[in-house]
């Protein structure tokens, strides 16, 4: 809870310090899906792990703060459904991990008319929601970067792509499982207001 909260403050601050530099902010929702898996590495020899896709959801809130007139800062906070398909012994499990992700995208947009597209990406900070039997197992928190690309129409909807590629050890039990690092594709739709 500590760290959820300390999340938010950081994330508030951010908005504020950003907010008295520009006063043109634009406040938007996103939903869409996630298609994570994750590299798992097991030291068991004789038990091999299998890892397969599984299908999530992403629904949160982000501001566009204008830096100059193509590089936009953009924070967001996001409920991320990922996880991955086990499997081990001959057995299938899910193991879906739910987190608060706190993207913090630098995007550049690229000169258009109407239709202005834009790519960029950054750090994205993530904090495990569920608790359940694979607690043991994993960390509570997870830094991946984040790269990502779409267009935003002159009425205010938006389609983007992103990648976040894990770049932390998340399993706390190396003596069973040695590394295990998330990955997500995401399809996200916006509406900015």
């Amino acid at each position: 809870m500590k760290k959820q909260c300390c999340s938010i403050v950081f994330f508030l601050t951010v908005l504020n310090i950003f907010g008295q530099q520009k006063s043109s902010l634009d406040f938007g929702i996103k939903a869409g899906i996630a298609f994570s898996n994750s590299n798992i590495e097991s030291i068991d020899s004789v038990n091999t792990f299998r890892s397969s896709g599984k299908t999530g959801i992403i629904l949160g809130i982000f501001l566009n703060m204008p830096i100059s007139s193509k590089i936009v800062f953009q924070p967001n906070l996001l409920y991320v459904r990922k996880g991955y398909k086990e499997t081990t012994y001959g057995s299938g499990y899910n193991n879906p991990i739910s987190y608060f992700e706190i993207p913090l995208n630098f995007l550049y947009t690229l000169p258009s008319t109407r239709i202005k597209y834009f790519i960029g990406g950054g750090v994205s900070p993530a904090i495990k929601l569920n608790r359940d039997v694979f607690d043991d197992q994993i960390k509570a928190v997870d830094v991946g970067v984040n790269i990502m690309g779409g267009l935003r129409t002159p009425i205010g909807f938006s389609l983007n792509l992103n990648y976040t590629h894990g770049l932390q050890n998340i399993s706390k039990n190396k003596n069973f499982v040695s590394n295990i690092q998330n990955r997500y594709h995401g399809l996200v739709v916006g509406y900015e207001f």
